[in-house]
């Protein structure tokens, strides 16, 4: 359910139109599948229709979605041209054959499954966790035209979870499959290396003619890039909260409309034990209480767990188990309970938490702050608005700032890359001096107004006034050169050797040796992931030369080959599993789009697109 949850969330909150296609088109391929009949639909998919009014309407939102984030904004014509059309038309047959394959097979989302959704969305719930309905509503009114359109969003969303969730990978995964993966990233090695020391006095030819050969020769390294100096204002939520004073009836209110989010459901402390037939249940059934020796045995024999949980809530468990759990009084053991797909299960009430409702004096302070929220947002809000407005009819910063109490303050546009993304970037490289930029919201919701005072144009800094930083840029390229040459022919002449040879080299020549243990291919703070791959190549009992991360020159010694050992696999195999099953499921779901839109009769009338467009 929470992995449901999650990529609902992902889809409301993070839809970009260009990645509308939950499945390509070459899932499916169009062919002769196009028709130019049914001139009120633009595609029949089984007995569901897109009209020609929902496809057009649809269209016209995912263009507004995209021009708004373009400088120059493209016309309705020019999106078709571009094959947007498509794209939209691609979205909404693929949710159809979803719907239409959830009809054949009888998945139904009743209104208190969705409901129950809505409630469980993060950005819909306050700092409790509980259901809080004006984050929802703020939420759905800066993300969808109403109500309707977020509910069969969520709907589409999790019937296609509920159309895949029954693909994933079988537990009982090839076990050979497994360990050869597991053999190959769970080998380790024992590495000894030292690191050649890069403070050495290199004689070097410090003439000016040989300065000045080095400069011109590396003369891109000495550019100073094109600066923008620029006046700004920004806004945060955080800057009004706080500003308005919450009252008791404020409180009150709050409360008695939100009462239920106020309410602790009713919880039970329980043990379960889930076994394979109806048979093995009854024999357990009369020791769950009375025979702990006898229950321990038969539970060995036949690999079970009694597991006892505290606080489970109705929703905790499928909704024919729950039932029983919560009909049971308070030490009561239910009889054998058969639940499809899960199996039999035997359950044992040990305490009934009942449930209670949140004093308002008890939920005061986490209504405060909740208020404040949301007071500090709309005050936000309206001043972002009051913002763009002023900006829109060309008032200019400085007075913007001072009508509405805001400091000015002056910035450069490279301590600003974090918050302007690439679109804005490029209108500050080509905008000219006075410059003044419409409202930016950036990622974390802060509001900023620019304007630019002074352009300073990339230069290459002059010899005479960077000939000291030039010698030490020519010192050190020397020294580098020689450290990889020394370290070349070290590789050549130590490649082949036992540890006492490479330990006696460190030695003779002041050289500290270090060790690595168990070092992983994938994983290190020392070396780089080229050295790693080079590593782990290498036989035992030879060297390799490496610059690590730091630029260090040195020389490894492998000492050791750790083979994986299924003792000391801990989380490492656990991962590894998971990452075999995600790609598994990634090409079993490809596989059943595909198989969707071969069992589904479907009809796309692509002229009666174009017509639109004539």
């Amino acid at each position: 359910m929470l992995n449901i949850i999650r990529n609902i969330v992902k889809s409301i909150f993070g839809k970009i139109l260009l990645l509308i296609m939950v499945a390509s088109f070459a899932v499916w391929g169009m062919g002769d599948l196009l028709r130019s009949g049914e001139s009120g639909l633009v595609a029949k998919v089984g007995s569901q229709k897109i009209t020609i009014n929902d496809f057009y309407s649809q269209f016209q939102n995912k263009l507004a979605q995209f021009n708004s984030t373009l400088d120059k904004k493209i016309t309705e014509q020019e999106a078709h041209e571009q094959q947007i059309t498509y794209l939209v038309l691609n979205e909404m047959v693929y949710s159809k054959l979803i719907q239409e394959f959830a009809k054949k097979n009888d998945i139904y989302l009743s209104d208190t499954l969705i409901k129950k959704i809505i409630t469980s969305i993060p950005q819909f719930q306050d700092s409790n966790g509980n259901f809080n309905k004006v984050l929802y509503e703020n939420s759905l009114l800066s993300s969808f035209n109403d109500e309707f359109e977020l509910v069969g969003e969520i709907s589409n969303v999790f019937l296609n979870q509920l159309v895949f969730e029954n693909f994933s990978i079988p537990k009982p995964l090839n076990e050979k499959v497994i360990d050869i993966f597991y053999n190959y990233e769970a080998e380790t090695r024992d590495v000894v290396y030292f690191n050649l020391d890069k403070n050495i006095d290199i004689n070097i030819d410090a003439s000016d003619g040989n300065i000045r050969s080095f400069y011109n020769d590396h003369i891109d390294n000495y550019q100073v890039n094109r600066e923008i100096r620029f006046d700004f204002i920004k806004i945060s939520q955080n800057d009004f909260m706080g500003q308005v004073k919450i009252n008791e009836v404020d409180i009150s209110d709050y409360y008695n409309e939100n009462l239920f989010n106020y309410v602790e459901a009713e919880t039970r402390s329980i043990e379960i034990i889930n076994v394979k037939d109806i048979e093995l249940a009854n024999k357990i059934l009369p020791l769950l209480k009375n025979n702990s020796d006898k229950l321990k045995k038969i539970l060995d024999e036949n690999n079970l767990v009694k597991s006892e949980l505290d606080n489970v809530s109705f929703n905790d468990f499928d909704e024919q188990l729950s039932s029983v759990i919560f009909d049971l009084n308070e030490g009561v053991a239910a009889k054998p309970i058969t639940v499809d797909g899960l199996g039999v299960f035997i359950v044992a009430v040990n305490k009934i938490n009942k449930s209670k409702t949140i004093t308002i004096d008890e939920a005061k302070d986490n209504i405060i702050k909740l208020l404040e929220i949301e007071n500090s947002y709309q005050t936000y809000i309206a001043n972002i608005d009051l913002i763009d407005e002023l900006n829109l009819t060309g008032i200019d910063i400085e007075e913007i700032a001072t009508e509405l109490n805001i400091k000015l303050q002056e910035g450069i546009i490279s301590n600003f890359r974090d918050q302007l993304n690439e679109e804005n970037l490029r209108i500050f490289s080509s905008a000219e001096v006075g410059y003044q930029s419409d409202l930016i919201i950036d990622n974390n919701d802060v509001g900023l107004l620019i304007k630019i005072i002074d352009i300073t144009d990339a230069y290459i800094e002059p010899l005479e006034n960077i000939k000291e930083k030039v010698l030490r840029d020519l010192k050190a390229k020397k020294v580098n050169t020689y450290l990889s040459d020394l370290i070349t022919s070290l590789e050549l002449k130590y490649k082949y050797i036992d540890m006492a040879t490479f330990e006696a080299y460190a030695k003779k020549n002041n050289l500290k040796l270090s060790e690595v243990k168990n070092l992983k291919r994938n994983e290190s703070d020392l070396f780089k992931q080229e050295t790693l791959d080079s590593i782990f190549k290498l036989s035992n009992e030879s060297s390799l030369g490496f610059r690590d991360l730091n630029n260090n020159y040195g020389l490894v010694f492998i000492n050791r080959i750790n083979p994986s050992d299924n003792l000391i696999h801990g989380n490492d195999k656990q991962k590894l599993i998971l990452n075999v099953q995600a790609s598994f499921n990634q090409s079993m779901e490809n596989i059943i789009k595909k198989k969707l839109s071969d069992d589904i009769e479907y009809e796309l009338y692509i002229k009666n697109i174009n017509n639109l467009f004539l």
